[in-house]
């Protein structure tokens, strides 16, 4: 487990990140206020899922700071045997745009996204899970495409 101590302060917090990331949020945030007053966070979580077929589903999350994505995860999921999987999936971990397609056998091959600005990204992302999840759907279950 990863600490963080948080310096400046009068106190050491030390506060382990495989904490959710919004109990995370709220923990640093509370130390810091204890210490300094009360401090804003600026920062807005969307968080939705949305059905798409019977077996299918978009999900979205993505944090705005300043009218800035700061970060941002969407996926197309499908439902087989009562399980979810995720097919395809576009996030900023590891700090660069990047889209994950994932097999059914579990293998994820990763690509980089070439815009630099999180905000077109997310767009370039949204539009494609939305328009060619179809598509995604038969290449994760291994169908040949048309």
């Amino acid at each position: 487990m990863a600490i963080i101590e948080v310096s400046g302060l009068s106190k050491k917090y030390r506060i382990g990140t495989k904490l959710p990331y919004k109990t995370f949020r709220e923990t640093l945030t509370n130390a810091i206020s204890n210490e300094r007053g009360k401090i804003r966070m600026s920062r807005k979580q969307t968080e939705y899922i949305i059905r798409i077929g019977p077996s299918d589903r978009y999900r979205h999350l993505h944090i705005k700071e300043r009218d800035k994505i700061v970060f941002f995860r969407v996926q197309y999921e499908t439902k087989i045997n009562d399980i979810w999987y995720p097919v395809v999936r576009y996030n900023t971990a590891h700090g660069f745009a990047h889209r994950d397609l994932m097999s059914l056998k579990g293998s994820v091959k990763k690509t980089p996204l070439f815009n630099q600005d999180y905000n077109d990204a997310l767009t370039f992302a949204e539009s494609d899970l939305k328009s060619n999840w179809e598509y995604y759907k038969r290449r994760f279950l291994g169908e040949k495409d048309e």
